[in-house]
């Protein structure tokens, strides 16, 4: 049995099936927030526009190679379940002081690729397309 990992406390099923206000509150701030999951801290911000996501991650201290998938199932699921079309990956992990190349491996190999975005600068991007 595949051991579920925990994001602030909660399930992946729990997140998902908290209202849109809690939701609101906890996530879509517009400020960049600091959440665990598992044992790690991940820095990132969302924005959600009328039919897409932007999922931006600053910084992961802990286990990315066990947190990425979750975190990529939550976030796939969320954006199924309000029939966003897509979601936009943001990765800052091209300049890090410490740069942690297994996360970039598993980037990569996901099929992010190093792209300068207006805004955000140069960053691991991918555009995850959803499907109904």
């Amino acid at each position: 049995m595949k051991k579920s990992i925990l994001i602030e406390g909660y399930t992946t099923d729990e997140i998902l099936q908290m209202l849109e206000e809690e939701i609101d509150t906890l996530a879509f701030i517009g400020k960049p927030i600091i959440f665990k999951s598992g044992s790690a801290e991940i820095l990132g911000k969302l924005h959600l526009e009328p039919d897409y996501l932007i999922f931006e991650l600053a910084q992961i201290n802990g286990k990315e190679e066990v947190v990425l998938p979750s975190l990529w199932t939550l976030i796939d699921r969320f954006a199924r379940l309000h029939h966003l079309k897509r979601v936009d990956w943001i990765v800052h992990a091209i300049h890090c002081f410490n740069p942690n190349f297994k996360l970039c491996f598993l980037l990569e190999k996901k099929g992010f690729t190093v792209q300068t975005i207006p805004d955000f600068g140069e960053v691991y991007y991918y555009k995850h397309t959803i499907r109904s």
